[in-house]
This record gives C-alpha cells, structure tokens and sequence, in this order.
C-alpha cells in the first residue's frame, strides 16, 4: 500500500516500523492551543453558573404533558404495501413494498422491499440492516447499496448501477423500534421502555418470520442477512436466534444460507482499542 500511495514498483522492498512518532510541531502547537481553549472555556463557564445560581431563584420545572401512544399501523399486505410511485424518478423502477411487520405485540418494525429485475423467479432475499445503534436502514438504501439516489438538489431520485438489487431482492428492516419510522405502540412497549442487544434480536426474528408470511413467494429463496457498523452486534445476535428459532419451531421454508458484515464493530473493547490508534494516525493527539 505504502509503495502504492508513493507511485513506487510494488515489488520494492518497504521498511516498516510499528514505533509511534512525534506529531509535527503544526499539530502539536494546534492541540495545545485547543486544550487551553477548552479549559478556559470550562472554567469560565463554571463561573457563570455559579454566580447564577447566587444570584437567582429558579423556577420550578413543569412536567410536559405526556402524549398518547401512536395508533397501530393500517393492517398490512403486500397489495397494501406495493409502491406505486416515487417523487422525481428518472428510471424505470422494479416492485417496491414499504410498510410495517408487528413483531413483539405493540412493536412495529417498518420495511422497503426492493425486487430484483434479474431472474425474478430465483433471485436470493437479501436482508440489510444498518448499524448506529441507531442508523436508519433507509440510509443504506438511499445512500448505499439500493437503486435509488436522490439529486445534489433533492429534486430528483437518479438511478445507483451499483446497486445490491442487480444481484438480488434487498428487504430494508428499521430496527430496533424507534429506529427511523419503526416505534411501538400501547400498554405491552411503552415507546420509552428500555430494550438491549436480546430484544432486539428477538423482534427481529419475528419481523422476518412476518415477511415470510407476507411474501410467500419467498419461500426456500436462498435468505442473506447483511450489514454494517453495529450490525456487527446485530447479525450475529439475530442469526444465533433465528436459526435456534428454525430449529426449534421445524421452519423449512426459511433457507438460510449465510451473512456479511462490513466494517463490523465485533467487539466494543476492540472497537474502543483501534479508535486510540486511528486518533493518533489523524492528528488529532499525540502518542503522549
């Protein structure tokens, strides 16, 4: 890569060092000068708070007004959920379903179905989830791997000729609840109820056991779950439950063949190892 980068014969030998050095005095004189700022800036702002607090009585807080939950989603089906049309298309569009899939009773899980042009009839299912925690899937479909990308100004939506759905037919899943436009709904999933790596794993399973249902069509299609960044939690967690849940429940119409996930957090110990190294590599500390 180093001979790469430098225009050099790949077959030239390169010497590597594993030592950490020194920052450029540019770099150094900027992080020193930055951490006086933040100190300043903290001190100073102690101080105004104090003298505030001396100074004035402050007012009670009053407690906002809870709202009510949201409704639960129209029934869904997939004449219901088919797509008819998207603003400022530029391109001939494939079968697209958007709509939601109760997975945990009050939890509703929102999707977008994509078809394939390609081998309509044998094409694989492709699952995507996005990481975060948090990351709406939807900005894998638009900003990633879907067929779809909206104009610099917004006003169109162009054709991506890299697009997953070349290969196969890719189902969107916004997850966990809250996540995007999924959300819950009534007195079993309080919207502000707390929910881990477990959970979510479950309502997941039953989203796709959901689709299944839905989409029958897609019955033994070869099924991929795929995904990024904290999909590196998400997919293991999921496949572990889903394939136990096909084990268990003797499903044979989920044919399960595999998952890829990219730039993946594994790990949060590792994940907050290699952020130390990436800092240094930037600029933004030195090794002291």
């Amino acid at each position: 890569m180093s001979n790469f980068f430098n225009d050099r014969d790949f077959s030239s030998a390169v010497i590597y060092s594993s030592e950490n050095t020194p920052l450029k005095m540019q770099y150094r004189v900027q992080e020193m000068l930055t951490n006086i700022t933040i100190t300043q800036k903290t001190s100073a702002s102690r101080k105004a708070k104090a003298i505030l607090r001396e100074n004035s009585k402050e007012e009670p807080r009053v407690k906002r007004e809870a709202r009510p939950d949201p409704p639960r989603p129209p029934p869904g089906s997939k004449a219901a959920d088919k797509v008819t049309a998207l603003p400022g298309v530029t391109f001939q569009q494939t079968n697209h379903y958007s709509g939601y899939l109760e997975a945990h009773s009050g939890v509703f899980l929102h999707y977008w179905l994509i078809e394939t042009p390609f081998n309509q009839a044998t094409a694989p299912l492709i699952l995507w989830l996005n990481g975060g925690p948090g990351c709406s899937s939807l900005g894998g479909l638009i900003n990633e791997l879907g067929p779809i990308r909206p104009s610099k100004d917004g006003s169109t939506l162009l054709e991506n000729p890299f697009a997953w759905t070349k290969a196969g037919n890719v189902f969107f899943l916004e997850s966990p609840r809250g996540v995007g436009f999924s959300y819950s709904s009534g007195t079993e999933v309080p919207a502000d109820a707390p929910y881990n790596d477990t959970y979510t794993a479950e309502n997941n399973v039953l989203a796709v056991k959901a689709f299944f249902n839905r989409y029958p069509e897609y019955h033994n299609r070869e099924f991929y779950i795929t995904g990024e960044s904290y999909g590196g939690v998400y997919i293991p967690t999921l496949t572990d439950a889903l394939i136990k849940t096909i084990q268990n429940e003797n499903i044979n119409y989920i044919n399960f063949k595999g998952i890829a996930i990219g730039n993946g957090e594994m790990s949060e110990l590792l994940q907050i190892s290699s952020a130390v190294n990436l800092l240094y590599y930037r600029g933004t500390y030195d090794y002291e």
